[in-house]
């Protein structure tokens, strides 16, 4: 039998009876494709298994956590002059640089 009869077959042999409807139109998805090395991709199923889940779930819940912003800082844009950037990096550097000679 080929795909088409088994859902034909798995159609007419169901009970719709207690079905419920859902009337809300459930969220879009976008499917994004990663390729992930053997060893990661073993440790990524391991991991969704043991929270009981699966990988693709796993990855949302990841992506969103490394995305969302950090716990008591505003989510809203802030402006500042890309020499105050320049100047907060020049003395952070500076500062590595003087720890790691000393």
């Amino acid at each position: 039998m080929g795909k088409r009869e088994d859902a034909l077959r798995a159609s007419e042999s169901t009970d719709w009876s207690r079905a419920t409807v859902e009337r809300e139109p459930r969220e879009v998805m976008v499917v994004h494709s990663a390729r992930f090395p053997r060893d990661l991709s073993r440790l990524l199923e391991e991991e969704a298994t043991r929270r009981g889940t699966n990988p693709s779930a796993l990855m949302r819940q990841l992506v969103e956590q490394a995305l969302a912003p950090p716990a008591g800082e505003p989510d809203e844009p802030v402006m500042i002059r890309p020499s105050e950037i320049r100047r907060t990096v020049d003395a952070a550097l500076d500062a590595a640089l003087r720890r790691s000679a000393a």
